[in-house]
């Protein structure tokens, strides 16, 4: 997947520091400076962790972003992302069941 995603950034001309890929163990700190980073997308990944694991990465997510720095979490539930921003306090969680479809823009 990683290959993939350096693949298609090379094609769009992106490069660091504008883009980079980690692969890392989400139940352990992650190798990224704090406050460094500008947006994490997740899909269909943190539902795959033990309860722990979930709050661990969400910490350390919360560790790497930028102050403004924007999280997107899609996955199959996110209940469990609520009840643990909630208990961790620092996110400003927007959970929705269903998000509207949107148009694809380039």
């Amino acid at each position: 997947m990683i290959a993939l995603a350096r693949k298609n950034a090379a094609t769009k001309g992106l490069k660091p520091p504008q883009v980079a890929f980690v692969q890392a163990f989400l139940t352990e700190p992650l190798p990224i400076e704090s406050n460094s980073v500008d947006c994490i997308l997740s899909n269909c990944v943190i539902n795959l962790l033990p309860f722990e694991g979930k709050a661990s990465l969400l910490k350390e997510v919360h560790r790497i972003l930028k102050p403004g720095g924007r999280v997107v979490l899609d996955d199959v539930s996110t209940n469990y992302i609520l009840n643990i921003s909630r208990t961790l306090q620092f996110f400003d969680v927007d959970c929705r069941k269903e998000s509207p479809p949107r148009k694809h823009q380039e």
